[in-house]
């Protein structure tokens, strides 16, 4: 175990805040030295034209257009063109451009992090603690997100708690999408990208100008399935290929009158094939056991090969609507500015199939499969008020504010089979397990359990042989249904303003305050008393009905100090709240509900623009802590993923982004993030799979999927070459420090730190007719895991989920008519 994840947590606490504070300092003192504004540029039309000035970045991370230079928050923009150009898949690929991030989304599923808090997404009723925003709509399933990745315009992260203004579920932070608007021009794009492990993709858009006052954007990505991060030996195919049909249609209006209207629409198809793991540490009889069945299996994660007998599958669905519309009242009180704004949206998704094999292995053992799609649908309208007064009451010197209203509404329900496939096998498989445990001294004696490791295969040749016998007592079809009918609805008022009271200093404030019911209904049923056994006693049978109410605060208070045009500093404490709910697998009751979190987290920061050595330089960073009480958390036990609550935790730290333009043409893009996230308290968590303790005690233990230090360094030249096509070199390196994969902080579930190379080339024309790029990627040929997890019922074994496909090339064309 290495020193830094077993470093004590204040002593990792105070190395954050120096180390912040000396950033701080130093930006501060550039900033000082040179404080000349920064342009918008165009994008350059001959070589020697190349851009002499940073881009001022516009965002919408407070519901209204700001700079982000003057957002008091913690905040990392990534664009549209960068992300074509870069030859980046999906969203996943995007954590590595935004310190302390974590993404991992599909059609089913999502794991998003930030600042150390990232809970799998795995158990389909569960919340998440980074709220998701597209195009001003809240989507309350962080899967929502994979139905956007293309026509992108800008990508923005917002760490810390964004309750005030963006609601509940967003504890950790937030992920605010923008994707490119109608706009009252012709224009037809086309973007494909091909990968040398098979992906192909097309991404076209089209724009048309419907009048004066309306125009139409539709937009789509089509991709074919690869050849999957891994190769399944046993069904012969490739595994986590993903495919995806989308399609996305935006109405604009935007006439001489005081109304504004965006009208949405998508439809998203994805679907891939879901035996994701593969043995990485298994006692010598389970894989024993497991070459019977599959001659190939090994006990080696990173060769991206797996052995899993059950063809699951992830298909998926997801579709939505919105409008949204402004309204200038003109002159309204004292207001300088004024807005009303409504967005009503309408979500859902229908999964057909979410097929788990759940021994993650060749052995005909165990599967959970839906008896019937899985449905979730939302329904949201927000209505508020933006605006800007040039002062209060005769006080100070201006106040901007948000203020508004938001009803949510959803409801989901899933149908699970957790089967039996054979009971031989299943016979086998304990007597291996239990072989291996004794051999590794955990029960019983060796060399019993060495003999009981062999009878193993001719054990379940036995039972095979009497099933016919043995069917009347213990049911045809050994299985247990569950399922999960839940209904959240909510209701929140809000409201966040910043109030100059001197020339160079705000106050900040904002609270939400709102009313949150679920109501579930949750059942268990088995035909034979096998399953109890099987699953160690976690299946038990029941109808539950089950209600939540809960009554939530979350404000906001702070100062931002802008001595000039150039800097702006600030220090905010902020509370988030993240709802209770139930497990979406509840093989019993004991285990059906979870608690409400709550987030307290204090922020400085600086974002300042300067000139180093004459050239433009923009430099921002932040510094945190943040404290979880009743931190949820997501673990695979018995056969299923189930949500628990941790006691409490904390992650405290810094990060920071780094913008240089040294040269005309040559562009040094930063960034980088410190964050020590653990359990302050956690007495009773779930032990390893190898311990004969029922509980550990994690506490000041590092979170799971939670690296101390991640790092990004992006730089880019246009070459000053003659003639009408330009050429730009780009690079990535990529670090993220040591990390554990589960929550029990098993040695065996650590992922070693990675440093990722990446390089491309690009050539285009000045106008942008046309652009072609070829980028190499992971060229250092790292080996990335997602998640690493106990065999179950097998003490000691774990199994690894391969996110890497190794070192390969991508080719992108884009043309522009």
């Amino acid at each position: 175990m290495s020193a830094q994840l077993n470093a004590r947590p204040r002593a990792g606490r105070r190395a954050a805040w120096l180390a912040a504070g000396a950033l701080l300092a130093s930006g501060i003192a550039l900033a000082q030295d040179d404080v000349t504004g920064v342009a918008v540029n165009p994008a350059p039309e001959a070589y020697n034209d190349a851009p002499t000035e940073l881009e001022t970045v516009v965002v919408t991370a407070t519901k209204t257009r700001r700079d982000a230079q003057t957002v008091p928050v913690s905040l990392t923009t990534v664009d549209g063109e960068f992300i074509r150009q870069a030859g980046l898949a999906s969203f996943n690929d995007l954590q590595n451009y935004a310190a302390n991030l974590n993404i991992t989304v599909a059609g089913n599923s999502g794991t998003l992090g930030v600042r150390g808090f990232a809970t799998p997404d795995l158990n389909p009723s569960f919340d998440p603690s980074v709220g998701t925003v597209v195009d001003g709509v809240y989507y309350g399933r962080s899967a929502f997100l994979s139905a956007f990745f293309s026509d992108i315009d800008r990508f923005e992260v917002l760490r810390g708690p964004q309750g005030t203004l963006f609601g509940k579920n967003t504890t950790a932070g937030l992920l605010n999408l923008s994707t490119n608007t109608a706009r009252t021009s012709n224009e037809t794009v086309g973007d494909f990208t091909g990968s040398s492990y098979g992906r192909r993709s097309l991404q076209p858009a089209f724009n048309v100008a419907l009048g004066d006052s309306w125009s139409a954007r539709l937009a789509g990505n089509i991709t074919y399935g690869d050849e999957g991060s891994q190769y399944n030996t046993f069904l012969e195919r490739g595994e986590s290929n993903p495919s995806q049909r989308s399609a996305r249609l935006r109405l604009g209006y935007d006439g001489d009158g005081p109304f504004a209207v965006d009208i949405g629409g998508f439809y998203s198809h994805q679907y891939r094939n879901y035996n994701l793991f593969a043995f990485d540490h298994v006692g010598a009889n389970m894989l024993a056991l497991a070459r019977t069945y599959d001659p190939l299996v090994d006990d080696d994660a990173g060769n991206h090969l797996n052995s899993e007998n059950h063809p699951s599958r992830d298909d998926a669905q997801l579709y939505g609507a919105h409008i949204t519309v402004d309204y200038d009242p003109g002159s309204l009180w004292r207001m300088n500015k004024a807005t009303v704004t409504s967005v009503t949206a309408y979500a859902g998704s229908r999964e057909k199939r979410d097929d788990l094999d759940a021994d993650f292995s060749p052995i005909p053992f165990i599967v959970d499969q839906l008896v019937k799609p899985s449905t979730y649908s939302q329904f949201s309208e927000e209505l508020r008020l933006a605006g800007e007064t040039p002062d209060l009451f005769g006080w100070g010197y201006g106040v901007n504010f948000v203020t508004g209203f938001f009803l949510f509404d959803s409801r989901y329900t899933t149908s699970d089979l957790f089967l039996v496939e054979d009971l031989g096998a299943a016979a086998a498989y304990f007597a291996a397990a239990q072989a291996d445990a004794q051999a590794a001294g955990r029960s019983g004696n060796g060399s019993a359990g060495t003999l009981f490791g062999a009878l193993a295969p001719s054990l379940g040749s036995l039972l095979d042989t009497l099933n016919p016998v043995l069917s009347p007592v213990i049911g045809q079809q050994v299985s247990a249904a569950v399922g999960l009918d839940q209904h959240t609805q909510s209701a929140a008022y809000f409201g966040q303003f910043e109030h100059k009271v001197l020339p160079d200093l705000s106050i900040i404030g904002g609270l939400r305050f709102g009313y949150e019911y679920k109501s579930a209904d949750a059942y268990s049923h088995t035909n034979s008393p096998l399953i109890p056994a099987i699953t160690n006693g976690a299946q038990k049978d029941h109808d539950t009905h089950a209600t939540q109410s809960d009554w939530d605060l979350s404000p906001k208070a702070g100062l931002k100090y802008e001595p000039n045009q150039a800097i702006t500093t600030y220090f905010t404490w902020a509370q988030g709240y993240k709802s209770g709910g139930f497990n979406g697998r509840p093989l019993s009751n004991e285990n059906l509900e979870y608690d409400p979190e709550l987030a307290t987290s204090y922020e400085v920061g600086a974002k300042t623009r300067a000139r180093l050595f004459g050239t433009p330089l923009q430099f921002n960073i932040a510094a945190f802590t943040t404290k979880f009480e009743n931190l949820q958390v997501s673990t695979f036990q018995d056969g299923s993923f189930v949500i628990l609550n941790a006691a409490s935790a904390r992650s405290s730290g810094f990060e920071g982004d780094l913008t240089w333009l040294p040269l005309p043409g040559l562009l040094l893009s930063s960034s980088f993030g410190y964050a020590d996230a653990h359990y302050v308290r956690y007495p009773d968590a779930p032990p390893v799979s190898s311990s004969s303790e029922d509980t550990q005690d994690l506490g000041g233990r590092p979170l799971e999927l939670a690296p101390k230090w991640t790092a990004s360094f992006v730089p880019s030249y246009l070459l000053p070459l003659p003639g009408p096509v330009h050429v730009t070199l780009g690079g990535d390196v990529l670090y993220r420090s040591q990390r554990y994969l589960d929550l029990d902080d098993d040695p065996l579930k650590l992922q070693k730190a990675t440093l990722v190379y990446d390089a491309r080339i690009t050539a285009a024309t000045p106008a942008e007719g046309w652009s072609l790029t070829f980028a190499g990627h992971n060229l250092s040929d790292v080996k990335i895991y997602n998640q690493a997890l106990s065999q179950p019922l097998a003490a000691g074994n774990v199994v690894r989920w391969m996110a890497d496909y190794g070192r390969f090339y991508t080719l992108d064309l884009t043309v522009r008519l």
